[in-house]
């Protein structure tokens, strides 16, 4: 990465993923037994050419955003080991 590190650059992926989140959750049926969100446990991509991550996540039912260039991740939100939901999106690096 370039170090930059004002604060729209750094909170503005935590800040979209929390209100996106917070947005689904409201529009969430509260009585209804039959609406079950599927879990997915966020896994490790660190390393792993996009290609063959975005055919992990779209497997898990996740959509994927990318930010950069190149072509092998080393950043991604949500860390490994995050329980998501599918449906969510996940955020990496390059």
């Amino acid at each position: 990465g370039t170090g930059a590190y004002y604060g729209s650059v750094v909170a503005s992926p935590y800040g979209k993923m929390f209100y996106s989140n917070l947005f689904d959750y409201l529009d969430q049926p509260k009585d209804d037994d039959n609406f079950k969100r599927v879990e997915v446990l966020m896994p490790d991509v660190v390393g792993m050419n996009i290609v063959q991550a975005m055919v992990l996540f779209k497997s898990l039912n996740l959509y994927c955003e990318v930010y950069g260039e190149g072509s092998v991740i080393t950043k991604q939100l949500p860390p490994e080991g995050t329980v998501c939901y599918e449906g969510e999106t996940v955020i990496v690096c390059t």
